[in-house]
């Protein structure tokens, strides 16, 4: 075993002595007009550069934040194949009998395998640098299954969304996390697992929708939440040729018309409403509703 030694050193700053045989330098008087000054006291601080009108940054510099924990883990994307094996930065909330929840997740990536190719998938520093007018930060995170437990984890009532999800109904898992949430709506970011290439790819479609919600028995994904005021949307979406096509969509003005007028006696809301007819979407209704 290797032992580190500190030496400390004084040096003292007290002026040298004149050497030993040598004759001390003469001292001259030097006439003089000003004011004697009078004496300091030893015990008067010295000046602070404040006091001598200098510029001074109070402010200590921050010191660099420590990077998050590593978690690894390594999940089965279809039932009968080899995991693939993910790396978190992420912090480590409450454990649960279904997973862990997983908070400030700074980076997301796969080591190579028989079924993932090496990839970052995600990386909340090189996206601050590549956008540095945005205001970016580490994702809020979501809850990281056990092996065998995912049914159980998006089964839980309370606590983000799981981790994973099969957000296109392929029969692959893919990867949603929560992103920010705020009174009433939350936002994710999604990354839809391509088999041909083995790499996660971020879906923009999705993260478009609000609050997503997955029905695998439908194949169908419903959206909808607060828009703000009294203001509520909601709609059902569908994926067609690789392409997330929108079924029908609703806007809900509660109490009020669009324009914020009174509503007619009887009535309780505002409702337009758009379905798909063929490649595009009609409008089918426009009025107050009960």
């Amino acid at each position: 075993m290797l032992r580190w030694s500190v030496c400390w050193v004084i040096v003292s700053c007290a002026p040298a002595a004149a050497p030993v045989g040598e004759p001390a330098p003469p001292v001259r008087a030097v006439a003089s007009t000003s004011p004697t000054p009078e004496p300091t006291p030893a015990s008067a601080p010295a000046l602070t550069a404040e006091d001598a009108g200098a510029s001074v940054d109070a402010t200590a510099p921050e010191p660099e934040p420590e990077p998050a924990p590593v978690v690894r883990a390594s999940f089965a994307l279809r039932a009968g194949l080899a995991p693939c094996r993910f790396v978190f930065r992420a912090g480590v909330g409450s454990t649960v009998n279904a997973g862990r929840f997983l908070m400030s997740i700074s980076r997301i990536e796969l080591e190579a395998s028989e079924v993932c190719s090496a990839q970052v998938v995600y990386d909340a520093e090189a996206e601050m640098k590549a956008a540095p007018d945005r205001a970016l930060e580490a994702l809020e995170g979501g809850l990281l299954p056990n092996p065998g437990k995912l049914a159980a984890a998006a089964a839980l009532r309370e606590g983000p969304d799981p981790i994973f999800v099969d957000a296109n109904f392929d029969g692959y898992l893919d990867l949603a996390v929560g992103a920010a949430s705020g009174a009433y709506n939350r936002s994710s970011r999604y990354w839809l697992f391509e088999a041909s290439n083995k790499r996660f790819v971020q879906s923009t479609e999705l993260e478009e929708l609000l609050m997503p919600r997955f029905d695998a028995k439908r194949r169908r994904i419903k959206a909808g939440g607060r828009a703000g005021g009294p203001v509520y949307v909601d709609s059902e979406h569908e994926w067609v040729k690789g392409k997330l096509e929108t079924v029908w969509s609703q806007t809900t003005y509660l109490g009020e018309t669009p324009t914020g007028k009174p509503l007619p006696k009887g009535f309780s809301a505002y409702r337009v409403r758009y379905e798909r007819r063929g490649s595009a979407q009609k409008k089918v209704f426009d009025g107050p509703a009960r």
